[in-house]
């Protein structure tokens, strides 16, 4: 089977993914031609193994990272601000931040919504004694 781009003209680093991972991410005959064509370049299974090792230790870094920041992402001043006027709408969407890692997102969407409940429910009760 010829893959596009065919396994041979890839990189050795690309190979070792791929000869190291399961049939879920890549079909099993590409993983058999990556196999095979680490041997034809004479790539050690001690060297497969220590850069599948370290692609992996890069890989878990790198989702860590990823983590932080989306633990200390916030909304910027505007969307707040719509948020407070508009949280009829943001009730009713991004539920899952948190579970997502956005903690300081979620906390703040909530607050933006509790104040803007407030503010309407102030309006309202103004407007009720006004008239009375």
């Amino acid at each position: 089977m010829e893959f596009i781009p065919p396994i041979a003209s890839r990189d050795t680093v690309e190979l070792i993914v791929m000869s190291t991972s399961t049939v879920k991410e890549y079909q099993q005959e590409a993983i058999n031609q990556a196999i095979a064509e680490l041997k034809k370049r004479n790539i050690s299974q001690e060297e497969i193994e220590s850069t599948s090792t370290q692609l992996k230790k890069e890989y878990e870094e790198y989702l860590e990272q990823e983590k932080i920041k989306k633990a200390a992402e916030d909304y910027d001043t505007v969307d707040k601000v719509l948020m407070v006027l508009f949280w009829y709408k943001s009730i009713l969407s991004d539920w899952s931040l948190k579970e997502e890692g956005y903690f300081i997102k979620a906390e703040s969407r909530m607050k933006c919504i509790s104040i803007g409940v407030a503010l309407y429910s102030l309006f309202i009760i103004y407007g009720y004694l006004s008239i009375k």
